[in-house]
């Protein structure tokens, strides 16, 4: 895990927006929404893009998504761990990205997180004990 710090943690968002907002502006996509589950090594991530009136999955590209993942890894505080849920968003009215993270839920994984998940996310994203949810202690 590298050393936390604000400006790591915007760039690493500030790198999501801008090419998020350029492929979108590129193609004409008129909303996306990113949703990332991740554990340990594990990542879920779903994207849909609305474009031409209508919702289109798995359209944002491969490169934004890597990006958005990294952020994870910019994002954990030692003691704190890493986010497990992410979520972003951005409509081209005004090409902000909007987030929202979750440290504390368990992630959608599939097949399910295991044991094995749990103690590979405590190895790279240390926390202490009043930061780690009772799901991840186990």
């Amino acid at each position: 895990m590298s050393t936390w710090s604000f400006e790591n943690q915007m760039n690493a968002i500030q790198t999501v927006a801008t090419h998020l907002s350029e492929w979108m502006q590129q193609t004409g996509v008129q909303e996306t929404v990113m949703d990332i589950d991740a554990l340990g090594e594990r990542v879920l991530f779903r994207t849909r893009a609305f474009y031409q009136g209508r919702w289109i999955d798995d359209e944002v590209p491969d490169l934004i998504v890597r990006e958005a993942t990294d952020a994870r890894a910019a994002m954990a505080q030692l003691g704190g761990g890493a986010w497990t849920k992410g979520h972003f968003a951005m409509k081209a009215d005004d090409y902000r990205l909007t987030t929202d993270f979750d440290y504390d839920s368990a992630p959608t994984l599939d097949p399910p997180y295991t044991l094995a998940d749990c103690a590979t996310e405590l190895r790279l994203y240390p926390r202490r004990p009043e930061t780690t949810p009772d799901w991840l202690h186990a």
